[in-house]
């Protein structure tokens, strides 16, 4: 175990590399699945504030004259 730390202290490209290479999948993932991912973002967003109940949610109303 010790040698690989040693190893990956040394190998400063080895992460320059992945920092880039990192950037590059976010770069890639946003322009080539943009429409796929905000569609299925908005969906789950719909989802959740209709499973959680929007009548269920206190108003402030409700807040104020709680009995």
């Amino acid at each position: 175990m010790k040698k690989v730390f040693n190893w990956l202290k040394k190998d400063d490209n080895f992460w320059l590399m992945l920092v880039i290479l990192g950037i590059l999948a976010i770069i890639i993932g946003v322009v080539f699945f943009w429409d796929w991912m905000w569609k299925h973002i908005f969906v789950f967003i719909l989802l959740w504030i209709i499973l959680s109940g929007w009548g269920t949610i206190p108003t402030r109303y409700d807040i104020r004259n709680k009995k």
